[in-house]
């Protein structure tokens, strides 16, 4: 699959998630949500319940095209948070790697929006142990390759 050349691809060649040379790639469109606490400058991190050690970001299924509503939507039903400012898209990063859930080589498409949240508050039971971070430890505990990428290249502008 082709890229815009200024957009990002980050490609899993060794370990448990390393593409499989005899799939194909299936293409999948999602959102990727840097979410930062109301008072405080901490980011929020979630850790799965049946991965712990895995850090990430909100992220999910978008459907066809991501949009600003698929985030919130995303940040709500991920992390129960429901109060927000409208998060900001701060660009694309690109993803192939083996899916062991769905047993396919995938290609996915991460639209990236940054969010403010104005109440820290959950109104439910979170999916995923939340666990909020300094700034300048988000990139300590990352683990998802492609979410660094977009940490360090779209919300810290390096090169």
């Amino acid at each position: 699959m082709k890229i815009p050349h200024k957009e990002r691809l980050f490609r899993r060649l060794y370990g448990r998630t390393a593409l499989r040379d005899h799939l194909p790639l299936v293409p999948r469109n999602t959102v990727m949500v840097i979410v930062e606490s109301f008072n405080d400058y901490r980011f929020l991190l979630l850790e799965p319940y049946e991965q712990p050690g895995e850090y990430a970001f909100v992220t999910g299924d978008c459907g066809e095209l991501p949009t600003q509503e698929t985030a919130i939507a995303k940040v709500r039903s991920e992390t129960g948070y429901w109060c927000m400012l409208p998060p900001r898209k701060l660009g694309p990063v690109h993803e192939a790697f083996f899916d062991h859930a769905r047993g396919q080589n995938q290609f996915s498409h991460h639209l990236v929006y940054f969010c403010r949240l104005t109440d820290d508050t959950p109104l439910f039971e979170e999916k995923h142990r939340r666990v909020w971070v300094r700034k300048c430890q988000v990139l300590d505990k990352l683990t998802v390759p492609s979410h660094r990428i977009a940490w360090r290249a779209l919300f810290l502008k390096e090169a």
